[in-house]
């Protein structure tokens, strides 16, 4: 009897150390063997759960299930609630019932988390091919509009123009910044926009946008954070991650028409080698977690799997354009992290972010600027475009300056006009994505040639390996298109200005150096 019972305990230690759930039942559903991964499984699917008979199984009449579960193909079963969880069943009948109590095996198998995994894995290769055929067309975007930015700026300084005309062109500048600021979140999205890197504290950064908030949201929507005393450091492109809580807090606030609490909170996990993940691709080391959640009416199931594509949105026309969760994610996503929502109807909504930790900032002595804007002392700039369009306005922005203009429609005919003008050009204007030869191809061979030719690349977005890198470090001036009057002057006055003995300053923004 003794060695019967020693036997029993052993089993149902082996059983217990399994991690499928693995539980035997006969045909009046009495549970006559289960391991401790088929009881934990039972408290979600069971209903009631009694511990010692099984009536149904995730709303399912037990017979069925067996019968629907007998076969190749496991049975999934998804249970709903605050913890929703997906199961597989197999069922393998123990042979012909010997006096009615036919016994009956059933493999249990909790999949949720490996069908998050793949959910994940799908949707973010899903959002790269549409961000890649969206990157395309913003680069083509951009070049048409900085030819309509270029010209309306010109028409406004005209003398003599009508108080009409200057109302119409002043519509034409702001719908014309509108296509800009469109253009740019395509371009986050696709994660084709230049980022400006650098070491981020996020306690004061939330602090300030706190403040930020309280003048944007209503007096109804309480802003509250947490977060400890450990510090929160990410390499970061502070613009960047502004809009990527101003996105959120805007979307948060849609969600509480009545109001409600929008939580931010900050915390550090180290994931070891071996872990689970909780994202596809992420590898291990030091990341920060940041939680963004309201309360205010949640998002459907059919909805919450869509919410990051780009120009889908459930407001009404003219309400939203369906791009600012879009933003959010491709902003993530070329940070080096990872972003994923959930949601219950109703009962809030939670975006939670993995960000790369990094090592606190040391130090900083800021650069100084050079006055900007005015007007050039005759000095030779060599443009190089390869929008025909683009490159004409370009010039005559630029002359009105008093600068003297040469031409190039990409960078092997700005070499031939740099070896036939030795020594009289000052500085290179140049588009970063041409045919025959790129900006950056031509600015490595600028700086081994002419190493006294200053240059300003100019880009829609950098789809040349290698040169985001050259970009976002500040390793030579660039400027963002579509490109206004006010802003080519600065640029070029800036890089003309510079100590030659100076690295290179970074990059300028729709409202000048920054």
């Amino acid at each position: 009897m003794l060695a019967a019972q020693s036997q029993a305990r052993s089993l149902q230690w082996i059983l217990d150390a399994v991690q499928e759930g693995i539980l035997v039942v006969d045909h009046l559903g009495v549970i006559r063997l289960a391991n401790a991964s088929a009881r934990k499984a039972l408290l979600c699917l069971a209903e009631p759960p009694d511990g010692k008979q099984v009536r149904s199984l995730g709303g399912h009449i037990l017979e069925d299930v067996l019968a629907r579960a007998t076969g190749s193909r496991p049975l999934e079963l998804a249970t709903t609630g605050l913890n929703p969880r997906t199961f597989e069943l197999h069922a393998i009948p123990a042979g012909a019932p010997q006096g009615g109590n036919g016994l009956t095996l059933l493999q249990i198998r909790d999949v949720t988390e490996e069908q998050n995994l793949l959910r994940r894995s799908s949707h973010q290769e899903r959002l790269a091919a549409v961000g890649q055929l969206a990157a395309g067309i913003a680069h083509d975007f951009n070049n048409i509009m900085a030819a309509i930015v270029l010209y309306t700026d010109m028409l406004q300084n005209e003398p003599g123009l009508s108080a009409q005309g200057s109302e119409r062109l002043g519509i034409v500048a702001r719908q014309a910044q509108r296509a800009a600021t469109l253009t740019q979140q395509i371009l986050d999205f696709s994660r084709q926009g230049v980022l400006t890197l650098q070491p981020l504290e996020l306690e004061p950064f939330i602090v300030e946008i706190q403040g930020l908030l309280a003048r944007m949201l209503p007096e109804t929507i309480r802003v509250t954070t947490q977060y400890d005393a450990s510090g929160f450091v990410i390499r970061a492109d502070p613009t960047r991650m502004q809009q990527v809580f101003m996105n959120l807090a805007v979307n948060a606030r849609d969600a509480m028409p009545e109001g409600g609490e929008l939580r931010i909170q900050l915390a550090r996990t180290r994931l070891e080698p071996g872990m689970a993940m909780p994202f596809p691709g992420m590898e291990p080391g030091e990341w920060i977690q940041i939680r963004v959640s309201d309360n205010g009416v949640g998002i459907t199931p059919e909805i919450l799997s869509r919410v990051f594509e780009p120009f889908f949105t459930t407001k009404e026309p003219g309400k939203g354009t369906g791009l600012g969760l879009a933003q959010v994610y491709g902003i993530v996503k070329q940070h080096g992290g990872f972003i994923d929502v959930t949601s219950q109807v109703d009962r809030g909504t939670t975006f939670e972010i993995y960000l790369p930790s990094a090592p606190a900032p040391g130090g900083q002595t800021p650069i100084p600027t050079t006055e900007s804007g005015g007007r050039g002392q005759s000095e030779t700039i060599l443009v190089v475009e390869d929008d025909a369009t683009t490159r004409q306005a370009l010039v005559e922005v630029l002359r009105t300056l008093n600068y003297r203009l040469l031409m190039a429609a990409n960078g092997r005919e700005a070499l031939v006009t740099l070896e036939a003008e030795a020594g009289q050009i000052d500085l290179v204007l140049t588009d970063l994505v041409m045919p025959e030869m790129g900006g950056k191809a031509l600015y490595e061979t600028v700086r081994d040639r002419y190493p006294n030719v200053r240059m300003v690349i100019m880009t829609g977005y950098p789809r040349i390996r290698g040169t985001r890198e050259l970009l976002e470090y500040g390793r030579v001036n660039w400027i963002q298109k579509p490109i206004g009057a006010k802003e080519l002057a600065e640029a070029v006055q800036e890089a003309l200005g510079k100590d030659k003995t100076r690295p290179a300053r970074g990059r300028f923004g729709p409202s000048g150096p920054r």
